[in-house]
């Protein structure tokens, strides 16, 4: 049975065999029809020559952080401050985003701060959906995260504290929410690539994640998220 895969920069492939191998690290959709779309690469290049690795794992790290979300599987980052919120403009290799420290809050274990120079980021309203920065550290600037939902939630008193992809906005942003918008994106300064990460998905919605050693082989499955 010959499958169809839609690899990056557009290329179209029909393979006769139901296994690619994988020489390259890169994320990559597998849609019910098992049609292969490329999503973020793993590992990016931005400011010029400063790599970074997405960032996967189950457990926080302390660290330079660049912070995106994804739609129609095209990596969106950081790149401007506005008064209420953090405008996000497609990646492309090379050019400049916004750079961010997270670092363990020293006076509450599991607690994050997330620093852009010398000021925090905080969820700054239970009216609006703000995220803002301030130079004072409080409860709205300490934050847990959940790998799983990929999106930090703020400690404090205002409750739109969700830190979360708005991909509706214009411009799209990441911003502050009771509920709703799309998962957050992280990419951990430093790393090599040496996995890749295949989503199962039909009609958008994502079923499950596997990471694939670099140089292994992916087996299609007849029904990718039924196999799942």
């Amino acid at each position: 049975m010959k499958r169809k895969m839609c690899l990056g920069g557009g290329l179209l492939l029909v393979a006769s065999s139901a296994i690619i191998t994988l020489a390259a690290c890169s994320s990559f959709n597998l849609h019910k029809d098992n049609v292969i779309r490329n999503a973020a690469d793993n590992t990016i290049t931005i400011n010029g020559n400063r790599v970074f690795t997405r960032f996967t794992s189950e457990t926080l790290e302390e660290g330079n952080y660049l912070i995106g979300g994804e739609l129609n599987s095209e990596l969106y980052l950081i790149s401007s401050k506005s008064s209420n919120n953090f405008p996000v403009t497609s990646y492309t290799s090379g050019s400049n985003y916004y750079v961010f420290n997270i670092v363990k809050d020293s006076s509450n274990e599991g607690l994050w701060n997330i620093k852009y120079g010398e000021n925090y980021l905080y969820a700054a309203s239970s009216s609006s959906n703000n995220l803002k920065i301030k130079s004072a550290l409080d409860d709205n600037g300490r934050w847990t995260y959940d790998s799983v939902k990929s999106q930090f939630t703020a400690k404090g008193t205002n409750t739109r504290n969700i830190m979360r992809f708005n991909s509706s906005n214009n411009p799209k942003i990441i911003s502050c929410y009771s509920s709703g918008q799309k998962p957050l994106v992280l990419y951990k300064e430093g790393g090599a690539e040496t996995s890749c990460n295949v989503q199962f998905i039909s009609e958008d919605k994502v079923y499950s994640t596997k990471s694939i050693d670099k140089g292994s082989n992916l087996v299609l499955p007849e029904d990718p998220v039924k196999e799942e």
